[in-house]
């Protein structure tokens, strides 16, 4: 698998998880607000911070679309966009804003973007993805609703047009996605492609991320909200503050977990001896008894000899008197 930084982060197998904490435009419009979602991203421990930077006139005919939309309230300025990257930089956060025009790509670009987002939209927007290409920055390439054939044209164009640096998100175009159409198991499908793959979460809760990390997500993207109670356009697949920083912890932790494919003892795991049996008398025995299986038990702790050599105990003859529960080794055998 092809692996690159972002930010000083690696992207790929054999590393963290990438965690972006998705703003969007849960701020509706507020500065203030996307400056505390920038602050809330680096008290989650998150990797990235995005936000929209969507011009809804600049991809929408007006004659099927209605030209006044909350996008275009909601857009923050050029300049709020500049000062939210430099505040990401300055807490150690990789960031962008999700565009979808060619002027808004150069300003992004220009402004400091860490990398770039396509929607699952401009899949088929092959043009509009040269051009990112072409920027050298990262791409993470959303895929709801396309089909292999697509996603194959997309890597081919921003391939050919200088873009080596790509995640290949799993993602779906319906908020929210109910579990039935998520397709986890695509991830194995986008792998072939040798790039880092992602999830782009779209569904309720948690939980999902999480099974996606366990099935080998690189990236996991997922939208918060100050406040998900307020009905802004994400708030059904948006987690509170609180949420995106157990969120991310929990991340951590399934990934650590995953270890490595081999079964094997850790050091220091000395619990092991503590829960293991030993070969233990029954009862009370003399001297010169002949040990039966009757004779036998098996007992915590493991310190003693184990009970698959029990076999080699039976018909021996002791030489010393033994006591209920002592262990049994086979130098208290005689020579028979």
């Amino acid at each position: 698998m092809h692996k690159f930084n972002v930010k000083g982060n690696l992207v790929g197998d054999d590393s963290s998880v990438f965690v972006i904490a998705e703003a969007g435009i849960n701020h509706a419009g507020s500065f203030i607000e996307a400056k505390k979602m920038v602050e809330t991203a680096k008290l989650s421990k998150a990797d990235a911070v995005t936000f929209q930077h969507i011009a809804y006139n600049e991809i929408n005919i007006s004659k099927y679309y209605r030209v006044e939309s909350n996008w275009d309230k909601w857009r923050l300025s050029d300049e709020q966009i500049i000062e939210l990257f430099d505040e990401a930089h300055k807490f150690g956060l990789a960031t962008t804003a999700c565009v979808v025009d060619f002027n808004s790509l150069e300003f992004v670009v220009k402004s400091g973007a860490d990398f770039l987002k396509v929607v699952s939209g401009d899949i088929t927007c092959l043009p509009f993805l040269a051009e990112c290409a072409k920027t050298g920055l990262p791409i993470f390439l959303s895929t709801g609703s396309a089909v292999l054939s697509e996603i194959e044209d997309a890597l081919e164009v921003i391939d050919k047009s200088g873009g080596k640096d790509v995640v290949v998100y799993q993602t779906n175009t319906k908020y929210p996605t109910p579990p039935q159409e998520v397709d986890l198991k695509a991830m194995e499908m986008l792998k072939k492609f040798k790039y880092p793959v992602g999830f782009c979460d779209h569904t309720e809760g948690t939980a999902i991320s999480l099974a996606a990390v366990a099935l080998g997500a690189n990236v996991i993207e997922k939208h918060f909200s100050l406040d998900p109670t307020l009905k802004r356009p994400d708030y059904q697949v948006s987690i509170s503050p609180s949420e995106l920083t157990r969120f991310i912890a929990d991340i951590r932790n399934v990934k650590d977990a995953m270890g490595k494919p081999i079964k094997r003892r850790h050091v220091n795991d000395e619990n092991f001896i503590l829960v293991r049996r030993s070969l233990v008398a029954r009862n009370d025995m003399v001297k010169g008894t002949k040990i039966q299986w009757g004779d036998l038990a098996y007992k915590r702790p493991g310190t003693g000899t184990q009970p698959a050599k029990a076999e080699k105990f039976i018909g021996k003859t002791l030489k010393f008197d033994v006591k209920r529960d002592e262990q049994l080794y086979e130098c208290m055998l005689e020579d028979n």
